[in-house]
């Protein structure tokens, strides 16, 4: 699986950074980050699918004695693709649940471990940072775009 975050990355750069990726497996449902909990790393999905998902509010069944939350669905994650860049640059509780949609396969690169490569190793550092700025222009831009698109839909 190639991973676009890490495109640019030679062979021999790839091996010196993967003792810092961290491989861990989730089933349908499971929540890889909380609403709430330290964003302190950037994700790659490895294989499956990850959710952005918000709880809106509990609902009250009418008689009182059923309760179920409702969620607000967001972006998905798929396969070669990465989520919570912002980890790396300064972590922050996270503002959305990020749940496992399928049989997932997931690498993380920890903000500490970001760090100490960027310390070490100036070629491989400088790719990691070009290659988190074009993330984070590439967000704002959607984000813009979305922003523009309900803007407009209102006018």
């Amino acid at each position: 699986m190639k991973l676009l975050f890490f495109a640019e990355l030679s062979g021999a750069e790839c091996e010196l950074l993967l003792p810092s990726l961290q491989k861990e497996n989730f089933s349908p449902g499971d929540v890889v980050v909380r609403e709430g909990s330290a964003l302190d790393r950037i994700f790659f999905v490895l294989s499956g699918r990850v959710r952005q998902e918000k709880i809106l509010g509990i609902t009250l069944e009418a008689t009182g004695l059923e309760a179920w939350q409702e969620k607000e669905l967001f972006e998905e994650i798929t396969a070669g693709n990465h989520f919570g860049a912002g980890g790396l640059v300064e972590p922050a509780p996270s503002l959305v649940d990020w749940v496992a949609v399928e049989q997932s396969q997931l690498l993380s690169l920890s903000f500490p471990r970001f760090r100490q490569i960027l310390r070490q190793s100036d070629t491989l550092g400088r790719k990691l940072l070009e290659s988190l700025c074009r993330t984070l222009h590439e967000s704002g831009r959607r984000y813009e775009e979305s922003f523009a698109m309900q803007v407009t839909a209102v006018s």
